[in-house]
């Protein structure tokens, strides 16, 4: 800021002595303008934030596998963790019957089969946990949440079309029971 010394001439015969005051340089930020750049920057961290945490991780083309481990119906697992596949359910191998047992084995082959004869593409996603537990023991098994799509279209589509899964979705920070494949 800089000084500006003025003499007051109104007060003739009195002190003529110079006042000083501030003088401001600049525009001064309004409460609105400076609620709007906060605003700004919030939605700027959280498109950053999505961008990172729903990024493309490309795990194998045509033929090539090598990038992409299919541990069972619906977990994969890259040189970037272990994703579990949402949007569907498959069985699981250490099931409560051997029906179960065998319709996960099934599912887990096909998944393989699918990922060895196409182009595939796994999109990480956020996952229905708490805030800072993703990937960790406290979430999901310390697995992350993906989307996984073989030749354009999403495995668990192909596996819920051949009854090898069902459509499973989970909301805010809980999911559904999951179905008891023995029962049926």
């Amino acid at each position: 800021m800089g000084r500006v010394i003025r003499r007051d001439f109104r007060k003739k015969g009195r002190n003529t002595r110079p006042t000083v005051r501030r003088q401001r340089h600049g525009p001064r930020m309004s409460l609105q303008a400076v609620s709007l750049l906060l605003i700004l920057i919030g939605l700027s961290a959280g498109a950053v934030w999505l961008m990172f945490s729903s990024r493309q991780i490309e795990i194998g083309h045509r033929g090539k596998s090598a990038s992409i481990t299919v541990l069972d119906g619906d977990t994969v697992e890259t040189s970037e963790g272990v994703f579990r596949l949402v949007g569907f359910n498959t069985p699981e191998i250490h099931g409560d019957c051997s029906e179960e047992r065998a319709l996960a084995r099934r599912a887990r082959d096909r998944l393989r089969a699918l990922v060895t004869a196409g182009s595939t593409n796994l999109r990480r996603v956020p996952c229905a946990c708490p805030p800072g537990t993703e990937g960790t023991r406290s979430c999901n098994f310390g697995r992350f949440c993906g989307v996984l799509t073989v030749n354009g279209r999403r495995a668990g589509d192909i596996l819920i079309g051949e009854g090898l899964a069902e459509p499973y979705f989970c909301r805010d920070r809980s999911c559904p029971s999951r179905r008891d494949w023995c029962g049926d």
